[in-house]
């Protein structure tokens, strides 16, 4: 199959006219031998031999930015097959085009040594013909960039036709920042990506001694999650819990809440107002977002499955307590997906040093995709919030009406999957947060246990070494298969009862959410009093699973 890549010849297009008049492309990468004996068909073959000789010649530079250039050192040597129809910019705003007519040869002493021969077209493309589109992606930082997608497109534009209507743009200008110093690189890294579709752990990729905020950032995806703003929210009241008869409990307050919140997977049979939805986000730019806009309607106010809940608790002065655990339903899950695979997509086409083995692909700073799911992300946040809002509303109305007179307390809300900026140790850096939850000095928080154990109500000591973070709950012992194949039910009961918890267990697939399952809360608490101080402990009165 006939591919299409745009690729650039030169800092700033500097050696284009020359490699027109002699009918070639090339690059140079800093690797001064002839390659001709290491054609290997597979890049990941290709980069394992020359990273080192990278390194060696060019001092000072990572593993990942010496993995870029010898991949796209292999693009142009290997990667192109004869036949491969490239577009060089000729930087005047427009493409030379040529068709891949010869293998590699190496040509010592230039500067543009390794090259491949090249029959150009007398056609040249005007970037303003092209469609928007295909702009964004020849439009793109670095060597090589896969424009395949766009072949009937780019055959039309070829053959002399126009697409309708285009839309008027500049050109482009290519930064300084090609020159691939260390600090520098990851901007034009960046921009290349653009072209292709771990739990509680903050990951920098690199110690960095720039001054310069924006080098070397990334965002993760598979670290945020895919329950992106999945978080807890409190709310204490002025009413005691051993002022509140059980069947009040069980029949007017539990019953009225699971009718009002949908758990699990079900949701609300009408849609809701719109006005309980995040507000001040441009919908339009979004593409999971407003593709589910009609969806969130009947998913905003309902609990999901997995280890959300909704709990009665009492403080050790018996006040009544709410919390919830919840996020952003099946629209987190969707835009955690999408983006996750369009991270993976683009890591493996540009050869990515980061193995995709451990399943952590990258989305760089300043790329599109990087602005796209930024934005999916914040809104999805936003939603989680909402959400979690709209259901302690609800469930603020059935405890009015059981309970005369009961008055409630600011909520507090928290977080645990998302990532953000922040400013650690004199830089700015993308902090990722899944399973663990911000803790800056005077930040109030909350860590949970698990069904039957205590919770806590705490407050950040901003520890400097923890990136200002702290657990965001009991964590797991036991995989959600293994607690329901290994631990009893009947003991399980048993000790609920005994601590006159009101529960919703009923058969052994509910034993993945059971207290045998997680980590002894203490042992957890105990293990963080450096990172947040206690402010209050809760003890579970009654539970809602979903």
């Amino acid at each position: 199959m006939k591919k299409y890549n745009r690729v650039m010849l030169g800092h700033q297009s500097a050696y284009a006219k020359v490699c027109r008049q002699e009918n070639y492309i090339g690059a140079n990468f800093d690797i001064d031998e002839d390659l001709s004996d290491f054609l290997f068909d597979n890049w990941r073959d290709f980069n394992k031999k020359f990273i080192p000789i990278f390194m060696k010649n060019v001092p000072g530079k990572s593993v990942t930015s010496a993995g870029i250039s010898c991949g796209f050192l292999w693009t142009v040597v290997k990667g192109l097959n004869i036949g491969d129809v490239v577009l060089c910019p000729s930087g005047e705003g427009t493409y030379y085009v040529g068709t891949i007519a010869g293998n590699y040869y190496y040509v010592p002493g230039t500067d543009l040594p390794h090259r491949r021969n090249v029959e150009w077209m007398d056609k040249v493309i005007h970037r303003n013909d092209m469609s928007e589109k295909l702009r964004n992606s020849t439009g793109s930082i670095g060597t090589c960039c896969d424009i395949t997608k766009y072949e009937t497109e780019l055959e039309k534009l070829i053959s002399g036709d126009k697409p309708a209507t285009p839309k008027t743009v500049e050109e482009t200008t290519i930064p300084k920042s090609l020159d691939y110093d260390e600090r520098k690189l990851h901007k034009p890294f960046a921009s290349v990506l653009r072209t292709w579709n771990v739990y509680a752990k903050t990951i920098f990729h690199e110690k960095s001694s720039t001054k310069v905020d924006s080098a070397q950032k990334w965002v993760h995806p598979d670290m945020v999650g895919v329950d992106i703003g999945c978080g807890m929210c409190a709310v204490k009241s002025n009413w005691k819990v051993s002022a509140i008869p059980t069947d009040v409990i069980r029949k007017k307050i539990m019953n009225g809440i699971r009718n009002l919140i949908p758990l699990g997977m079900e949701h609300h049979e009408m849609a809701q107002d719109e006005k309980y939805l995040p507000q001040g986000h441009n919908i339009e730019s979004m593409e999971i977002v407003k593709r589910r806009q009609s969806a969130i309607l009947h998913e905003i106010g309902t609990l999901g499955g997995g280890n959300h809940f909704i709990e009665l608790q009492r403080d050790e002065d018996d006040n009544l307590w709410v919390m919830i655990h919840s996020g952003s339903r099946n629209l987190g899950k969707l835009v955690g997906e999408h983006y996750n695979k369009v991270a993976a997509t683009l890591n493996e086409r540009w050869h990515s040093s980061v193995s995709s083995d451990i399943r952590l692909p990258f989305l760089p700073l300043c790329t599109k995709e990087f602005n796209s799911y930024w934005a999916e992300m914040q809104y999805c946040i936003d939603f989680a919030l909402c959400n979690r809002k709209l259901m302690m509303e609800r469930i603020k109305e059935v405890l009015s009406e059981a309970l005369n007179g009961i008055e409630f307390e600011p909520m507090i809300n928290i977080a645990h999957n998302y990532a953000a900026w922040e400013r650690h140790f004199g830089k700015a850096v993308i902090v990722h947060r899944k399973g663990a939850t911000r803790a800056y000095e005077g930040d109030a928080g909350i860590i949970p246990g698990s069904q039957g154990t205590a919770s806590y109500i705490v407050e950040g000591l901003g520890n400097p070494e923890s990136f200002c973070s702290c657990s965001h709950g009991a964590g797991r012992v036991l995989s959600r298969t293994a607690a329901i194949r290994s631990l009893d039910m009947a003991s399980e009961v048993k000790e609920l009862e005994a601590k006159g918890i009101i529960h919703a267990i009923r058969c052994q697939n509910d034993m993945q959410e059971a207290s045998g399952a997680y980590k002894d809360i203490e042992e957890v608490i105990n293990n963080e009093l450096d990172l947040v101080k206690i402010k209050t402990r809760l003890l579970p009165v009654a539970v809602i699973k979903g």
